[in-house]
């Protein structure tokens, strides 16, 4: 069973990363460090929103709908070492197959 203090703190973290999510869907995305973009993600995951890179879409074979804009710029450490636009699945679409002509 969790305490009062261990509840406070769980929701005033759940609060401070729905205000991210809900600015970055109003257009205006927070830029977050790696240890703070991570726990951005985690607590996301937790609460059923999926984040991605344009990178990682393309490798589930997405494409991002037209004039999205990012939830959040999410910096990676070393190998890495560089800013990355993170969306929400649902603001991309299935990538149209295209089959070969014989």
């Amino acid at each position: 069973m969790a305490n009062l203090h261990d509840i406070k703190r769980q929701t005033t973290s759940m609060i401070r990363w729905l205000h991210v999510l809900d600015c970055g869907l109003h257009g205006d995305p927070a830029q977050l460090g790696s240890g703070q973009g991570s726990a951005f993600q985690k607590c996301m995951e937790r609460m059923g929103f999926t984040l991605l890179s344009k990178t990682q879409a393309a490798k589930e074979n997405l494409a991002l709908k037209p004039q999205q804009k990012p939830i959040v710029r999410r910096y990676y450490d070393a190998p890495i070492s560089a800013y990355y636009d993170l969306y929400l699945i649902e603001q991309f679409n299935a990538k149209k197959s295209r089959g070969r002509k014989t």
